[in-house]
């Protein structure tokens, strides 16, 4: 058995993460997952995580967006050890299952190995019944599948969901925060500011990351419903009411108010202003826009109308608000 000092002095231990991609992975994902893990050993003085591109069946990936990249290896019984197994897919995850990626997997999983599922991965995991009674987030345009074809998995609406040995995120950029998780879990929270304001980004805050709050709908699921997001969304800053959005989209408001209750348990006019308090956090968090310049970005009759509306939906002031958000400059000025 070590000793106390030898344990106290001994070295934070080295991750060693497998990232196995197949074709049409979003690489805006996979560079979220990786990038704050090389600035973290940069800036922890020494390499805490290392990680490899591993294929199941193919020595090459395609990205959704056309960048082919090389893999180092392919994933199989005899891999070399890994801590964790990330898996990256791009919307063809269902159509990736087989016997041979399920038995892989599970033998993976005996062996105590860490799961990290981007975007729709988390149907490789629940196919191959590792996910039942495990909570789980995944893209919001494949949560019924999963929930259709796995109904023991509790589907989590957050963007991120920890449930160890499981991380999982929608894809896109909240892989970015996936990754502060897996640095958080395995080596505590240091740096996390510096690698936020390394990176310039943070969060709106809490709430505000949840799918639900972006109020995605696809045109297959409520065309009506998507064009109405699609154009509120795009027209904010014009403080267009329901009855004018829905003048232009050439309906009755009353018709957009019972599909938004359908879906959102909202009024047309109660989502409306959620998408006006969800800009105008986002704003808060990541500019130095005033509260005048805000509340016409976002639709709001006067800079007090706005300060009234937000202060009821996010309780605190927007002053308060971007104080406890915005992030101090990075160490030495340095910057991507």
């Amino acid at each position: 058995m070590a000793s106390c000092s030898s344990a106290t002095t001994a070295s934070p231990p080295l991750v060693r993460i497998g990232i196995l991609l197949f074709d049409d992975f979003p690489a805006m994902a996979l560079a979220c997952l990786t990038e704050p893990l090389r600035v973290f050993n940069s800036l922890a003085g020494g390499q805490r995580f290392s990680w490899h591109l591993l294929g199941f069946e193919a020595t090459r990936a395609r990205s959704s967006s056309g960048l082919e990249i090389a893999l180092s290896d392919r994933l199989d019984r005899s891999s070399p050890s890994l801590d964790v197994l990330a898996l990256c897919t791009g919307g063809n995850a269902a159509g990736l299952v087989s016997p041979q990626l399920v038995g892989v997997l599970r033998d993976w999983a005996k062996r105590g190995l860490a799961f990290v599922t981007v975007a729709d991965a988390a149907l490789l995991l629940a196919a191959a019944e590792l996910l039942d009674g495990r909570k789980v987030a995944i893209h919001w345009q494949y949560a019924d599948l999963l929930q259709e074809t796995s109904p023991a998995v509790r589907l989590s609406r957050d963007l991120v969901c920890v449930d160890p040995p499981f991380f999982s995120c929608h894809g896109g950029a909240s892989a970015f925060d996936l990754s502060l998780e897996l640095i958080r879990h395995y080596h505590g929270e240091p740096y996390e500011s510096q690698l936020k304001a390394w990176f310039l980004y943070d969060l709106a805050g809490p709430g505000a990351h949840r799918q639900d709050d972006f109020l995605f709908v696809s045109d297959a699921e409520d065309p009506l419903l998507a064009a109405f997001l699609e154009l509120a969304y795009g027209s904010l800053d014009r403080g267009l009411s329901v009855l004018g959005l829905a003048a232009r989209l050439g309906t009755a408001a009353s018709t957009l108010n019972r599909r938004c209750r359908q879906r959102f348990g909202l009024s047309a006019g109660a989502t409306l202003l959620r998408l006006r308090i969800n800009r105008a956090k986002r704003l808060l968090s990541t500019t130095r826009m005033t509260n005048v310049e805000i509340a016409v970005a976002c639709g709001f009759s006067s800079a007090e109308h706005f300060a009234r509306r937000f202060k009821q939906a996010a309780g605190s002031t927007p002053r308060s608000y971007r104080q406890q958000r915005l992030t101090p400059a990075p160490p030495d000025g340095r910057q991507i």
